[in-house]
């Protein structure tokens, strides 16, 4: 058996789809931060 490369479309498969799942996560950090005046929010959404 031989190793063979992944194709580069694969490779992406992982980083989307933990965008798509931290993703409402980041929209409520975006949405509270630009409510309450304190970009922090933002932020802490983010770290």
């Amino acid at each position: 058996m031989t190793w063979q490369r992944l194709s580069p479309r694969m490779l992406l498969v992982h980083p989307v789809h933990e965008l798509l799942r931290q993703l409402p996560l980041l929209v409520g950090g975006i949405v509270l931060g630009s409510t309450t005046g304190n970009p922090a929010w933002a932020l802490a959404a983010l770290g």
